[in-house]
Order: C-alpha cells, then sequence, then structure tokens
C-alpha cells in the first residue's frame, strides 16, 4: 500500500479526530466513576504498561461490576504518552487496525476513502456521545 504525503497527513488528521470520538464515546458513560492504578510493568526500556480498575466510587451503581483498563504508555525524556488502552482485554489499536485492514481491502487500499470513513465515524460518535463533563 502506497500513499502521497498529503493523503497521509490527511488520514493522521481524521485518524486523531476518530480516536478522540471513540474514547469520548466509550468513556463517557463511566463519568463519576474513579480509574484506580493497581500496578505497572516495564515492557521493554521506556515502554510500560499501567493496569487500573474502573469503579463506581459513589457507591450510587452497586450493580456495576469493576472494569479493568490498562495503558501501554510511552516515555520519551520526561514526556509519557498513552499509546492504546485495554478495556477488558481489548486493545482498541488491534482492534481498529483490523477494521481498517478490512476496510482498505474492501476500498481498493485507498487511503482517502479510509480517511473519509474515519471522519464519517467519528461525526456519528459525537452525535451520539454524552455532553463533556461540566467542572465542579
Amino acid at each position: 500500500r502506497t500513499a502521497a504525503p498529503a493523503e497521509l497527513d490527511d488520514f493522521a488528521n481524521a485518524f486523531r479526530d476518530y480516536a478522540v470520538a471513540v474514547y469520548e464515546s466509550r468513556l463517557g458513560g463511566y463519568s463519576g466513576q474513579t480509574l484506580k492504578v493497581t500496578g505497572s510493568a516495564e515492557r521493554a526500556p521506556n515502554d510500560y504498561i499501567v493496569t487500573t480498575v474502573l469503579a463506581d466510587s459513589s457507591g450510587n451503581s452497586p450493580d456495576k461490576q469493576p472494569i479493568q483498563v490498562d495503558f501501554r504508555i510511552d516515555k520519551d525524556g520526561s514526556k509519557f504518552t498513552v499509546l492504546d488502552a485495554s478495556v477488558v482485554g481489548v486493545w482498541l489499536a488491534i482492534e481498529e487496525r483490523d477494521q481498517f485492514t478490512a476496510f482498505l481491502a474492501q476500498h481498493n487500499d485507498s487511503v482517502p476513502a479510509l480517511s473519509a470513513h474515519l471522519r464519517e465515524l467519528a461525526a456519528r460518535l459525537q452525535n451520539t456521545a454524552p455532553p463533556p463533563l461540566k467542572p465542579k
């Protein structure tokens, strides 16, 4: 697969918007809950997995079971960046990669078509996402 530099730049922008929309929609239903760090492990130099549990700390939703959420973190100097997240054992980057590969296979390996598709998905997610939390 090849793409022109402008197509790759456009894809990067579309993917960023899509990724933000995905995280907002998936985590938006958990407002008011607490993310508790339960451990961490260094996979390789400057590559970490941070394990957490998402739980209702208010006691308002006793029927909601805690959910394991892990983060893959990259350290570059003094800067830490979240590279991926796993919710109940499913790594989002792997899931997305498989979906993007299938889309490209069905659309003649067109990166511009994938970028347009990501924009459409992001718009749909943003229209159905809960409103952002307001500071107290």
